[in-house]
């Protein structure tokens, strides 16, 4: 097990750290992220460092630091894994169709409900 020496000073609670962050997370969530951490998107699970006294919770700002960092990297990861796929282009945000390409896409939407009994 890894003992780093944290002055006791540097310990926040749990709603400490949650007003030290830019978007005022509820101190749930911080405490979720301790408990069960975030899915990044390369799959990977990552937990906020945390420790217990006295029956609370308490991280610092630098297990706070990591945390994101941990969170951004592994992100990265896997952004770069996905364009390093060969054929793989960028995902669309929607088509961009003529108001006659529209009706023409309804009509056969159609047709195939009308083919299927729906």
């Amino acid at each position: 097990m890894e003992t780093n020496h944290v002055p006791l000073s540097e310990y926040l609670t749990l709603s400490q750290a949650a007003n030290l962050l830019p978007n005022r997370p509820h101190s749930a969530a911080v405490w979720r992220w301790c408990r069960r951490g975030t899915v990044a998107r390369n799959g990977v699970r990552i937990r906020l460092r945390h420790g217990r006294a006295g029956g609370r919770v308490f991280t610092t700002e630098a297990w706070l630091q990591e945390f994101f960092e941990a969170v951004a990297a592994a992100d990265c990861e896997a952004f770069d894994a996905r364009q390093e796929q060969p054929g793989r282009t960028a995902p669309r945000r929607g088509r961009v169709r003529t108001p006659a390409q529209r009706e023409s896409d309804v009509r056969r939407a159609k047709e195939e409900l009308r083919n299927r009994g729906l």
